[in-house]
């Protein structure tokens, strides 16, 4: 396109009305094809570059990038590299020869790609391999234009070609990956799609390096939409015959193994709980032998007391007033003896087959003073009560560890039954 100067001569509105491109080149108006007219630019030309492109001027080799938005006449302060060209002696009238390019920085280009099928194996049973396709898309943009031009010749660029390599590229990427995806996920060729998050990440990444280094793009997204799995294939048939067979087998002997710990651990319970009861059975023995053998203690020290009584009471019975006489004083305080020690037998033994009731009030006599009130306490023994036992008696139970400081007992006046190491009587028997 050409307009006129304040001077009446032509010159050039260079810029780029084309609504999608990635790359194009602009030439004057009425040039066609590679002549020396389609690179002619005049000096004073207005240059017009949109918003997020970029305009490049190559001269032999040289580059100069004019960033839009952009809109002046061609001056050597805004377009340095190539005003040595222009001759002096036409005071810049002629045209100077030089490439324009618009280069579309916004531009994101979406290429699909199908990766034909391949045969990937299986990790687990590696003698069998499945016919597997890959479909997906792949976005990219020019982010480096230095680079880029740097890469490619532009005016040799064509979409449709360079979009082609770059298919190229991902399907080798993309083929690579999937076929390594069962052994390093650790799942099944036939499970692959389960992977398609991570196969997204994955292949992004790769080709992100591929593409930025050997054809200065940068990836927007990579997007596998589909793996196909040949399910005509003879592999496919046979992996899964081989997978059903496995599985079956695996259930069977799960369940196997499920019904066997069943019948252990109905085993195992029935086994503790005839051992609880045999403990148990055990204990209540062994309290009723503990009851019965204190019973026995309480009867023999019963049986000595008696004795002592007897002895004390014969004693003071026979004593003589002279040659072989009877003393009648000393039968009379001996039977007094007897009748206070009978007594006390007989308040032992009830004590020992009855509840506790509080003693009755000695009557001291003129020659002997009352026996001592003594405490009884019921003991604790396997869960079983036992007793009452007077202290002696408690103190051989301790001393032989039948009592013990938290034994359970309980005496007359106690609210509740208590540990024995909590009663002041009973606390010095531990000592």
């Amino acid at each position: 396109m050409s307009i006129f100067n304040r001077e009446g001569g032509a010159m050039d509105a260079i810029r780029c009305d084309e609504p999608d491109y990635l790359i194009w080149k602009w030439r004057p108006q009425g040039a066609v094809g590679k002549t020396q007219k389609e690179n002619a630019i005049r000096w004073g030309s207005v240059l017009t570059v949109r918003d997020g492109s970029l305009a490049v001027f190559v001269y032999k080799g040289s580059h100069d990038y004019v960033m839009g938005p952009f809109s002046e006449k061609l001056r050597t302060g805004n377009l340095p590299i190539i005003a040595p060209i222009i001759s002096l002696a036409y005071a810049g009238g002629s045209p100077f020869p030089a490439e324009v390019y618009f280069i579309n920085l916004a531009e994101i280009i979406q290429v699909k790609f199908g990766v034909p099928f391949f045969e990937v194996f299986d990790p687990t049973f590696t003698e069998f391999s499945v016919p597997v396709a890959v479909r997906g898309t792949i976005s990219f943009h020019i982010d480096d234009y230095a680079r880029f031009i740097e890469l490619h010749r532009l005016d040799e660029f064509d979409l449709n070609r360079f979009s082609e390599q770059i298919r190229s590229a991902v399907v080798k990427y993309v083929k690579g990956v999937v076929a390594n995806a069962p052994e390093r996920y650790g799942i099944p060729v036939i499970q692959l799609e389960r992977k398609l998050p991570g196969l997204d990440s994955e292949i992004g990444e790769l080709i992100k390096k591929r593409l930025e280094t050997e054809f200065g793009v940068a990836v927007n997204a990579t997007d596998i939409s589909a793996i196909d799995i040949d399910t005509d294939s003879d592999g496919y048939r046979e992996l899964m015959r081989v997978t059903k067979n496995l599985t079956s087998a695996t259930v069977r002997a799960q369940t196997e193994a499920n019904i066997r710990n069943i019948g252990d651990m109905q085993r195992i319970h029935a086994e503790d709980y005839e051992e609880s009861l045999r403990i148990k059975r055990e204990e209540e023995q062994y309290a009723q032998h503990l009851g019965t053998q204190e019973q026995h203690i309480n009867v023999h020290t019963l049986n000595q007391q008696t004795e002592v009584g007897k002895a004390a009471a014969e004693g003071l019975g026979s004593r003589s007033g002279g040659a072989g006489g009877l003393d009648p004083v000393g039968i009379t305080a001996g039977m007094a003896v007897g009748s206070v020690l009978g007594k006390s037998i007989a308040g032992m033994v009830s004590g020992a087959m009855e509840q506790p009731t509080p003693p009755p009030i000695q009557q001291p006599s003129p020659q002997t003073p009352p026996p001592i009130p003594q405490t009884l306490y019921y003991v604790a023994v396997g869960g079983q009560q036992t007793g009452p036992f007077d202290l002696q008696t408690l103190r051989t139970m301790a001393e032989n560890g039948t009592l013990t400081p938290a034994t359970l007992v309980w005496c007359a006046g106690m609210k509740e039954w208590a540990e024995a190491r909590m009663i002041s009587d009973l606390s010095e028997l531990f000592k």
